[in-house]
């Protein structure tokens, strides 16, 4: 603690790392690989923000999970990537019916 001031905090002798992480697929697979280095170097980030795929992968670091965890489940994720899409397709609920146009003097009919 500083004398003059016993509110104030002593700065760490070693620098902390804030770490931000951007959106875009391409972008964010990159990342995974400067999370590697993290990993490598014993480089902890105090801080970690991200958007889009980087807030993912970042929730996903910031939680624990090794950046080679990250790296398989990714790759695991991508090489499913066709089946994964045809799954949300046909998922699709039923094509959606609009009711008639209303009749005169604000009434509308509900009837097929």
């Amino acid at each position: 603690m500083d004398q003059q001031h016993p509110d104030r905090k002593t700065p760490p002798s070693f620098p902390s790392v804030a770490l931000a992480l951007g959106g875009g697929g391409a972008r964010g697979l990159a990342h995974i690989l400067m999370l590697e280095v993290f990993d490598e170097l014993g480089i902890k980030p105090t801080v970690i923000a991200g958007t889009s795929i980087g807030a993912v992968f970042g929730a996903a670091y910031a939680s624990g999970l090794s950046a080679r965890l990250i790296r398989a489940h990714t790759e695991e994720t991508l090489s499913q990537r066709f089946e994964i899409v045809r799954q949300l397709l046909s998922a699709r609920a039923a094509p959606v019916s609009l009711p008639t146009p209303c009749l005169g003097r604000g009434v509308c009919s509900l009837q097929r």
